[in-house]
């Protein structure tokens, strides 16, 4: 609930020394209030729109900050694990090891500038930021992002994105894939509008234990 996500959200703000938390200036008043829902009397928040200098709201625009060039070695972002016991462990997850990814990725699936990747969970999981997102941004390929709860509210729509945006790469947690199948098989008729998922080449059941009942 509400609650479980408020301590996870704090866990990680504490674990990573209280950094500022980055919201939408539309978001930015219910992201403040997390600092006594949760505990967090002291942080800070910063919105997008002022990071990018449009201000927003009305606000006071900020200055780009110079752009760095980053070693191969150098830490491109930080991997938090789900802190579902507790609080989450931290990955470094460096510029090289972006790159490397995403060329075996590209190697292994073949990926080119004209994929089409359909993905419906968040960016806070590692396959959607690396393997979907920083993998999709180097190739140049189009990328469709749904809201998780929207498609959980009727699987069935997973499967109309793909049709409707000819996608030819996809991927779920395997949850996804029992979801569709039971959706499916309790149907009384074919779901409409019909589909037609044959652009589909690509799709990937990752992020948790793989069952054979949803496979089958």
């Amino acid at each position: 609930g509400a609650q479980a996500v408020c301590r996870k959200i704090r866990n990680a703000w504490q674990l990573l020394d209280a950094p500022p938390l980055v919201s939408s200036s539309s978001h930015a008043d219910k992201v403040a209030l997390l600092r006594k829902s949760a505990g967090m009397d002291s942080m800070e928040i910063l919105t997008v729109e002022d990071l990018m200098g449009t201000g927003g709201a009305g606000g006071p625009s900020v200055a780009a900050p110079d752009v760095e060039t980053a070693a191969p070695g150098d830490v491109a972002f930080l991997q938090l694990s789900s802190g579902s016991t507790g609080v989450p462990k931290c990955i470094q997850i460096t510029h090289a090891g972006v790159v490397a990814h995403i060329h075996g990725e590209s190697q292994f699936c073949g990926i080119g500038s004209s994929d089409v990747h359909v993905s419906f969970l968040p960016l806070d999981h590692v396959v959607p930021i690396l393997t979907v997102h920083c993998c999709d941004v180097y190739h140049g390929c189009e990328e469709v992002q749904a809201e998780v709860a929207w498609v959980i509210a009727d699987p069935l729509r997973w499967l109309q994105l793909v049709s409707e945006h000819r996608a030819t790469r996809t991927w779920a947690p395997n949850f996804a894939f029992k979801l569709v199948a039971d959706a499916l098989g309790g149907a009384p008729a074919p779901p409409v509008p019909a589909l037609d998922l044959s652009c589909c080449r690509w799709w990937m059941n990752a992020g948790e234990q793989v069952t054979i009942p949803a496979c089958e």
